[in-house]
């Protein structure tokens, strides 16, 4: 019984650490994002997918860069971390990543939309 206790318990604590994003990092919906966009011409949109993902449809002038790929953190060294991303990936859970890195890199103007592409293509379209 004390070990159900203790999963639970811990489940708990790693479903509030994905509803907490980092300092910096604001998590939006796909409408929301579409806003943002709208009225940040300057907001540069970041893509985490394979590039194989992002042939299949992608967020228009989106960057893609692989969070899976070794060199994903060289890539991110190389973005200013004065400006605004929004950063996305299939579904969320890969861009929750991403941001995380990139706060911790001092990245202090991050969005990360929620339900990913998938929302996208299905609300946005």
């Amino acid at each position: 019984m004390r070990a159900l206790f203790l999963i639970m318990i811990s489940l708990a604590f790693i479903q509030c650490k994905k509803q907490v994003p980092p300092f910096g990092v604001e998590y939006v919906s796909v409408e929301k994002a579409s806003e943002l966009i709208e009225q940040n011409k300057k907001m540069k949109v970041i893509d985490v997918r394979t590039e194989e993902e992002a042939t299949e449809g992608k967020l228009e002038g989106a960057i893609v860069i692989d969070v899976r790929k070794d060199d994903f953190q060289d890539q991110i060294d190389k973005l200013k971390k004065d400006d605004v991303y929004l950063v996305y990936c299939r579904s969320g859970s890969r861009s929750a990543t991403a941001v995380e890195i990139m706060a911790e890199k001092g990245f202090d103007r991050l969005y990360m939309m929620e339900g990913g592409y998938l929302e996208w293509a299905d609300k946005m379209k």
